[in-house]
C-alpha cells in the first residue's frame, strides 16, 4: 500500500483542528488564528495585542517568529508558513 504524503493544505487543517479553531480551506492564518495557535504553544502569547501603541502589540508578521520555538526564517510572510514551519507547529501542538 502506497503511503500518501500529507499536503500543506492538510497541515493547515490539522493545525486548526489541534488549536480548536474552525476548519476552513484557507492556505494562510489570520491574526486571531495566529494568536490562538501561538498561545497553545507559548502561553505568554495570550497577552499579545493587535492594538498599535500598546506595549504588547505584535503585528501579524511577528507572532510566529517570536512565539513558535524552532521557527525557521522564511522568505514568505509568516501568515503563510512554509511546509517545514507547518510541520513544526503541528508537532508542537501534539
Amino acid at each position: 500500500m502506497k503511503k500518501t504524503e500529507t499536503t500543506s493544505k492538510d497541515l493547515f487543517q490539522k493545525i486548526r483542528k489541534k488549536a480548536g479553531l474552525g476548519i476552513n480551506s484557507k492556505a494562510h492564518f489570520t491574526w486571531n488564528e495566529m494568536k490562538i495557535i501561538a498561545s497553545k504553544i507559548s502561553p505568554s502569547a495570550q497577552y499579545i495585542s493587535k492594538t498599535k501603541g500598546k506595549k504588547n502589540h505584535h503585528n501579524i508578521w511577528s507572532i510566529f517568529p517570536k512565539y513558535i520555538p524552532g521557527w525557521i526564517e522564511q522568505t514568505t510572510v509568516s501568515t503563510h508558513p512554509t511546509r517545514e514551519n507547518l510541520e513544526n507547529i503541528a508537532n508542537l501542538l501534539s
